[in-house]
C-alpha cells in the first residue's frame, strides 16, 4: 500500500515539474514574440516617416522656392531693396562647383 502511495507521489511529483517547465517556456516564448513584434514595430515606422520626408522634400522645396519669389515680387512692387539668398562661396581647391 505504501509503495503505491509512493509511487502516485513520484508521479504527481513529475507531472508537477514538467507542467512548471511548460509554463516557463511558454511565457519566454511570448516574451520573445512581443520582444520581436516591437521591434518590427519600430523598423515599421520608422521607414514610413523616411519614406514620407524623402516623398515631402521636393514639394517643401518647390514651396520655399514660390515664398522666396512671391516675397521678392512684392518687395519689387513696394520699391524695398531685394536681397537675393546667400550662395556658397567658390571651392578653396579653385574647381569648378556643380552644377
Amino acid at each position: 500500500m505504501a509503495y503505491r502511495f509512493v509511487l502516485a507521489l513520484a508521479a504527481a511529483l513529475l507531472v508537477a515539474g514538467c507542467h512548471k517547465a511548460q509554463e516557463e517556456n511558454v511565457e519566454a516564448q511570448a516574451a520573445n514574440a512581443s520582444r520581436d513584434l516591437q521591434e518590427r514595430y519600430n523598423a515599421l515606422a520608422a521607414e514610413a516617416e523616411n519614406g514620407a520626408d524623402a516623398a515631402a522634400a521636393p514639394y517643401d522645396n518647390e514651396a520655399d522656392a514660390l515664398l522666396n519669389q512671391m516675397s521678392a515680387n512684392a518687395a519689387r512692387a513696394t520699391g524695398a531693396i531685394v536681397v537675393s539668398p546667400p550662395t556658397a562661396p567658390p571651392p578653396v581647391s579653385g574647381a569648378r562647383p556643380r552644377r
